[in-house]
This record gives structure tokens, sequence and C-alpha cells, in this order.
């Protein structure tokens, strides 16, 4: 059962984390939080854009995630289903940094 709690604690903060970004992003260029890649960084105009771009993505995947978890949970149980969330949540992290260079590069 306790497991159950901290599965839907970690699924309530991959949710809210895009949600306090694109409420309360970064702004100017900075080491610590937000989108920092060189990219990013090189100017604020990257800056401004990658930080308004990137946490919309990051919801879109993050809502995925989480729905499919908790579908998975109740076809192959909660341990499987956190593994197999898990490896989408890397895929997911790889894509939300593809989409995002993608669209500063064509900016």
């Amino acid at each position: 059962m306790e497991i159950i709690i901290i599965s839907i604690r970690v699924s309530v903060l991959i949710l809210l984390t895009p949600i306090f970004f694109m409420y309360r992003p970064p702004k100017s260029i900075n080491g610590l939080y937000g989108y920092r890649t060189p990219r990013s960084m090189s100017n604020q105009t990257n800056w401004d854009l990658a930080q308004n771009y990137w946490p919309k993505v990051l919801l879109k995947l993050s809502i995925f995630n989480v729905v499919s978890q908790w579908v998975l949970y109740f076809f192959i149980g909660l341990i499987p289903a956190l593994m197999i969330a898990l490896g989408f949540w890397l895929i997911n992290f790889l894509i939300t940094i593809m989409k995002t260079e993608s669209y500063l590069k064509n900016q």
C-alpha cells in the first residue's frame, strides 16, 4: 500500500513540474533551473523561446506517461508498470530535448 501512495505522489510531481515552469519560467539565463542547453543559453531570445515551449511539450508527454502508468498498473501490476513508466519517462525526456532544440533551431 505504501508504494501506491509513493507512486501517486510521484505522478502528481511529474504533472506539477511542467505546470510550475509554465507559470514561473526563469526570466534570465541561469545555470540553476529551466531548460538549459547551449542553444537555449546562447542568447536571451532563445532562452525565452525555450522557457515558453519546453514546459508545454513536457506537460503533454507527462500526461501520457502518468495515464499509461496507471492503465498498465491495472493490467500488469504496480511494479512492472512503474518500470515501464520509468522507461517512458526517459524516452519522453529525450523527446522534449529533441523537440525543443528543433524548435529553437527553426526560429
